[in-house]
């Protein structure tokens, strides 16, 4: 059920990304789909919530299906992700020393998938806040009433608290699989946008040395707002410098929906300003 309901996200990400154009490589594509999807359906459980909406599997699988129907019905032509998928698994070669550098990032990640999947929620702020909040409204079914009554309940913005809540509907026990999902997105989308400007054995030698930074690979083996905060942050830098460069309205688009989902994360730091600033 964790798997479909994963899934499901992913494509309602993927959906939200079609009105953006086609243009993308398969892997950013899929990078993007995840870090859209399951930052806009966190904050539609909270906008909803705040409309009397009660948080429940039925509830929200219902309107995972619906928007996702409705976004095909809109963009249907523009759903291609399986024709890149077969044009991304035909033909390609690789050469003995991209082999290398594929298998250190591939070491890397399993080593942090098999530490994100087996220890549970186990960091303090976590444990008293995060997860906290998640295990609550899980069990209650709502946010914003719970949070009138309780001011530290809604002291932090909530995005991973309810990206939580997901995985404990379906059933599941430990939240921290999202985290090395943000990760494994993250590292999609950088290296679509290096391949954008460099060769290949660069793009991945540049890739090898982001995944093997002790902060981000450690941070995704825990349920802390810090890298998800981070990926929200850097990528919307990184789509306004598209826009900048190339003057393409979707990159900047695309960037205004992630530096605002880095302020539904984390809010104390104040780095979506220069986005503003840098576009004046």
């Amino acid at each position: 059920m964790i798997l479909i309901g994963l899934l499901l996200v992913i494509l309602f990400g993927y959906s939200l990304s079609r009105p953006f154009g086609n243009k993308f490589s398969v892997i950013e594509d899929l990078g993007l789909s995840y870090i859209l999807g399951i930052g806009i359906f966190a904050w539609l459980m909270y906008s909803l919530s705040g409309l009397g909406l009660k948080i429940t599997l039925g509830n929200y699988l219902t309107i995972l299906i619906l928007l996702i129907t409705l976004f095909y019905l809109v963009f249907g032509r523009r759903f291609n992700i399986f024709a890149k998928l077969r044009k991304l698994l035909g033909g390609k070669v690789f050469e003995k020393r991209e082999k290398i550098l594929i298998g250190f990032i591939v070491i890397l990640l399993v080593i942090a998938f098999v530490h994100a999947i087996y220890w549970p929620v186990n960091v303090w702020d976590s444990l008293v806040l995060y997860d906290f909040r998640a295990k609550v409204i899980s069990e209650k079914g709502f946010f914003l009433q719970i949070s009138r009554d309780f001011e530290y309940f809604a002291h932090y913005p909530p995005l991973t608290s309810l990206a939580h809540v997901w995985i404990y509907l379906l059933n599941g026990s430990n939240p921290r699989i999202l985290y090395f999902l943000f990760f494994l997105a993250f590292i999609g989308v950088f290296y679509a946008k290096l391949r954008e400007r460099l060769r290949r054995f660069s793009s991945l030698f540049l890739l090898l040395l982001l995944v093997s930074i002790p902060a981000l690979l450690h941070h995704s083996t825990f349920s802390y707002t810090n890298l998800p905060y981070t990926i929200y942050l850097s990528l919307g830098f990184i789509y306004l410098h598209d826009f900048l460069v190339d003057k393409n309205t979707n990159s900047l688009k695309i960037s205004a929906i992630l530096l605002g989902l880095s302020t539904f994360t984390r809010q104390h730091e104040p780095f979506w300003l220069v986005g503003i600033l840098l576009t004046l």
